[in-house]
């Protein structure tokens, strides 16, 4: 796998790296682009700046030329023989892609520090979840869902999924981490490609990041 991340403090800060990556689209991104409100634009280059390195890192020079346009599903249409994800929040960006020939999927996301409203909570967790690292588990839904629309081609709904955290018993420099365990509660039978999904969350005092994925 090859992993780009950026933060708002990067040199030159935010709006030089923004301006930088907003220059740099291809004409397929620049197309795809019009109309973006200026927020969206700034994320939408930085993000795909990121993706676009990640492709030369795996040695998908011509594809990255051409540029990550958006799939059907709204999110990156990825060359073919490639899988990946893209995240932002305030702050940071990352990216990651890999070859469908290691894995069958990704999906990352990562989320500024942040306090989840009552509202939202009961949105997003499951009764039987807790809210106890109500944002972790956000993110962990959020990281599955990026995984799981390019395969299936449809919504997860978060009531469709649940999330339990395995915290590592080591300490990393002030940041929390362990493993995701999913358990999907769809409808319709899962798919056996998802009984084996593999989830990874970090925590540290300013920003989360989570990511789910199936080895091929």
């Amino acid at each position: 796998m090859h992993v780009y991340t950026s933060t708002s403090q990067a040199a030159g800060g935010p709006d030089e790296l923004a301006a930088t990556a907003i220059e740099a689209l291809t004409p397929l991104e620049r197309e795809q682009s019009k109309g973006f409100s200026e927020k969206r634009l700034r994320e939408f280059a930085l993000g795909r700046l990121l993706a676009r390195r990640c492709l030369q890192d795996a040695g998908a020079q011509s594809s990255s030329r051409e540029g990550i346009g958006i799939g059907p599903d709204r999110g990156p249409q990825w060359p073919d023989g490639i899988v990946g994800s893209i995240s932002h929040c305030p702050g940071a960006f990352a990216a990651i892609v890999g070859h469908n020939a290691s894995l069958a999927g990704i999906g990352i996301d990562v989320e500024a520090q942040q306090e989840i409203s009552p509202g939202i909570l009961e949105a997003v967790l499951r009764s039987d979840e807790g809210h106890d690292d109500a944002l972790v588990k956000f993110s962990a839904k959020e990281s599955l869902y990026k995984l799981w629309a390019p395969i299936m081609g449809q919504w997860l709904d978060f009531s469709e999924a649940s999330v339990r955290l395995v915290e590592c018993s080591e300490q990393l420099s002030g940041h929390r981490a362990g493993e995701i365990e999913y358990t999907l509660h769809t409808e319709e039978p899962t798919p056996e490609v998802f009984s084996r999904v593999k989830g990874l969350w970090l925590a540290g005092p300013d920003l989360v990041a989570t990511a789910a994925w199936i080895n091929a």
